[in-house]
């Protein structure tokens, strides 16, 4: 029923290439707060579940919105669908909700080194951190072990706004940093900006699932970075053998050019292109719904 209000996944080109993908045997772990397992648009989808805080497994706001733009199911009559809606999700909790039912959380050092190597352990190809802070020494480390391990990892620029320092993980090199757009865009004006920004994606006003089965509109670089891991989910299905390498450089690649012509602070290299992307890693023509 909310298919229509979410323009993301069209902006992207997810739905032509779900004739040929739906990120189907891919493992995406999302570090963030706890997410509503429960939830009918989730059933299935997250097929492990780790509280690292030691406050409890929860179903907050922000991780169950990120899990829902990822891998929401398709066609079961509810809310909306998900960039890859038969991608596996491990979930995660390493963060803790500031106020019960908010996006606003905190997390720690040893949360998130947890999880990152928990992500490791199980194999995720696809690591999504939708969250940013000051830079930290041993998140890096392992950020950095993660990557050489041959796996993506996706991050959230930040919601500092154009003059606040870059937000880490994303800053580091070794991951992808993701800006937020809207559905005509426009860069979300209160978007971190620097030259560590890479790629947009649709992050303003994004329908997604919540606990309570209510579907809010929600905005953010949190969002336009679940955005790109749904997509890489979809490309890793179409070539499992990829290296992340060769596949962050196939969305930096086919990303359409926003803004100042060439890379620029505001949308790195631009708003990703899932369709362009499978063609260049597929050789197929035909890959995207003929597109």
């Amino acid at each position: 029923p909310y298919a229509a209000l979410a323009y993301g996944p069209r902006k992207i080109g997810a739905p032509n290439l779900h004739s040929s993908a739906t990120g189907k045997g891919n493992l995406v772990a999302i570090i963030d707060t706890g997410m509503d397992n429960q939830h009918p648009e989730l059933a299935g989808s997250i097929i492990e579940m780790h509280d690292l805080t030691g406050n409890g497994w929860s179903a907050d706001l922000h991780g169950t919105a990120i899990a829902g733009i990822i891998a929401a199911k398709a066609n079961n009559g509810l809310g909306s669908y998900g960039v890859a809606p038969d991608a596996n999700i491990l979930a995660l909790k390493a963060c803790e909700p500031k106020q019960a039912g908010k996006l606003g959380a905190r997390c720690w050092t040893s949360t998130l080194v947890q999880a990152l190597d928990l992500a490791m352990q199980k194999d995720a190809k696809i690591i999504n951190m939708s969250l940013g802070g000051p830079p930290d020494k041993l998140v890096a480390r392992y950020v950095r072990a993660a990557r050489q391990q041959g796996r993506l990892i996706i991050a959230a620029a930040g919601n500092g706004g154009p003059h606040a320092k870059p937000a880490f993980p994303a800053a580091l090199e070794e991951v992808i940093a993701v800006t937020a757009i809207d559905a005509l865009d426009n860069l979300y004006r209160q978007a971190t900006q620097g030259g560590f920004v890479e790629l947009a994606a649709p992050g303003v006003d994004i329908v997604s699932v919540t606990p309570g089965q209510e579907y809010p509109v929600l905005s953010g670089t949190s969002m336009a970075t679940a955005h790109v891991a749904g997509a890489a989910a979809l490309l890793l299905e179409l070539k499992p053998s990829i290296s992340p390498q060769a596949l962050r450089q196939a969305l930096l690649e086919s990303a359409i050019d926003l803004g100042e012509p060439g890379p620029d602070s505001q949308f790195g290299q631009g708003v990703i292109d899932s369709c362009k992307a499978a063609v260049s890693i597929s050789g197929n023509t035909s890959v995207c719904g003929g597109q």
